[in-house]
């Protein structure tokens, strides 16, 4: 299945905060935000999950797989390839528009 990197927001942490300790945890590269792209909602049986995409690029370090099977570098064109969470076919979908 496929999955864009990211998590939950610790109490009192800033979203770019949050994105860039993610990404340090799970990828263990560093990251430059460069802007906030949409936030998305998915109501699931559990609640809701809201979801904030940002624009990033690496700083320096290549992603590693630490808590992945496989990282992928995707065009746009291909992500529909992947069977994906629901709550990111909404992110999906606007960057194959974004793109087309």
């Amino acid at each position: 299945m496929g999955k864009f990197p990211g998590g939950k927001v610790e109490s009192g942490e800033q979203l770019e905060a949050a994105l860039m300790r993610e990404i340090k945890e799970e990828l263990d590269c560093r990251i430059s935000i460069k802007n906030h792209l949409l936030t998305t909602d998915h109501i699931y049986d559990f609640g809701t999950v809201k979801i904030d995409v940002f624009v990033c690029e690496l700083v320096d370090e290549q992603p590693q797989c630490l808590e992945h099977n496989e990282i992928r570098w995707l065009e746009s064109n291909e992500l529909s390839d992947l069977d994906w969470a629901e709550a990111d076919l909404p992110i999906v979908s606007y960057l194959n528009k974004m793109h087309a």
